[in-house]
This record gives structure tokens, sequence and C-alpha cells, in this order.
């Protein structure tokens, strides 16, 4: 039996983004918040897991509109690098859609300026 899609409410399962890339959530705990589980990413690896932890959190729902906050990291291994996304979870016509910003430091470069890189995500359930 297959495990149902994640959702904002849910997020544990398998997202992925435009890239190719998933984000597996394995664990959540809705008392702290704190997620774990899984990062895979054709780009720039050779699309074996690596580690993530991170966090959800909510608000009070006062807003006029209202989002799921979330963050995570990722250790590269024996890259070197460290990536970090943080973002919003909201249902966009019934379904779930991650929209994160994210920020990779690298050890090694040609530059002393291009140690650090930024971009942006969008991660909806896998199918």
């Amino acid at each position: 039996m297959q495990n149902p899609a994640p959702t904002c409410e849910n997020p544990v399962g398998k997202w992925t983004n435009q890239l190719g890339s998933t984000l597996d959530i394995k664990k959540f705990d809705t008392t702290t918040g704190q997620i774990s589980g899984e990062y895979f990413s054709p780009s720039g690896t050779q699309g074996d897991g690596y580690p993530l932890v991170g966090w959800i959190n909510d608000g009070d729902g006062s807003g006029q509109n209202s989002a799921r906050v979330i963050s995570w990291s990722v250790r590269w291994g024996a890259y070197g690098s460290i990536a970090s996304w943080t973002g919003t979870c909201q249902t966009i016509d019934g379904v779930g859609q991650i929209d994160g910003m994210w920020h990779l430091a690298r050890p090694e470069t040609d530059y002393d300026w291009d140690h650090i890189l930024a971009g942006k995500d969008v991660f909806h359930p896998a199918k």
C-alpha cells in the first residue's frame, strides 16, 4: 500500500522540485516542529541521499494569509558544502507547495567571493 502524498499539514513523504531534486521528509514531530529525512539532488552530485534536519512552525492564524514556515539544512558529505532552505508551505488548488530560498556554502572555489550561492526552489508532492 502506497503512503498518502505529503501535505502542508502532514509533510512526511517525498517532495520534488523543478530540477528533479527530492526532499524526503521521514519524520515530523508535531510537538516541536522538528523534521528530518534525506535530500537527493541530481544537480552537482551523483544523486545519493544526504541527511537533512529542519523545522516547521505555524502562526496563530490571525493574518489575512497564513502559511506554514519551513526550514531545513543538508550537509553534502565529501563535497564539503552545506545548503539551507527557508520558505513557506501553502495549499494551492488543493495541493501542497513549498516555496523556498536556498543558500549553498562551499569550501572550495576559484574566487574568495564565490563561496556562497543563492537561489529559489518550488517543491510539490512527488508523483
